[in-house]
C-alpha cells in the first residue's frame, strides 16, 4: 500500500482517456496525503534523480505530451502503457539547472496568475459597468 500513497513531490499522469491529448496530463503532488492512493487511470511517478517539480513542467511541454498522444493506442479509450513513459525521450540537466529551470517557471507562472486574476477582476467591473449603464439609460438617467 506505501507503493501507492501519493507522498509530496510525486508526479501523477493520466494514462488512459477519452481521446489521446487526455493523455499524459500530469498533476504535481505538493503535500503527502495520508489514507489517499493512486488510481488505476493513473501512472504514479516517484521521481528518483530527477526534480520532480522538472519532471512535472517536462510533462507539461508540447515535445513530450506529443510523444504520449502519438503513441496512446485504442478506439474508444485511449491509453499508454509503462514502456511509453519509460521510453519517452527528454533532456535531463543537472539537478542544479532543472532547479533553476523551476524557479523560472514558477516566477513566471505566478505573473501570468496574477496577471489573470487582474483581467478577471477588469472583465467584472466592466460588466458591472455595463449593467449601470443600461439600468440608467432605460431609467431615463443619462441621455442616449
Amino acid at each position: 500500500m506505501k507503493t501507492f500513497t501519493l507522498e509530496k513531490g510525486d508526479v501523477l499522469i493520466t494514462k488512459d482517456s477519452e481521446t489521446p491529448d487526455d493523455i499524459a496530463v500530469p498533476a504535481y503532488v505538493s503535500q503527502s496525503l495520508t489514507n489517499v492512493i493512486c488510481g488505476y487511470h493513473l501512472a504514479h511517478i516517484k521521481p528518483v534523480s530527477i526534480q520532480s517539480k522538472y519532471l512535472f513542467y517536462a510533462f507539461i511541454s508540447t515535445q513530450i505530451a506529443s510523444q504520449f498522444h502519438i503513441s496512446a493506442t485504442g478506439i474508444t479509450r485511449y491509453g499508454i502503457g509503462k514502456s511509453d513513459i519509460g521510453n519517452s525521450l527528454f533532456l535531463i540537466p543537472p539537478i542544479e539547472e532543472q532547479e533553476k529551470i523551476v524557479e523560472y517557471l514558477e516566477q513566471k507562472t505566478a505573473e501570468i496568475k496574477e496577471l489573470k486574476e487582474k483581467t478577471l477582476q477588469q472583465i467584472e467591473k466592466l460588466k458591472e459597468f455595463k449593467q449601470i449603464l443600461i439600468a440608467e439609460a432605460v431609467t431615463g438617467k443619462i441621455k442616449v
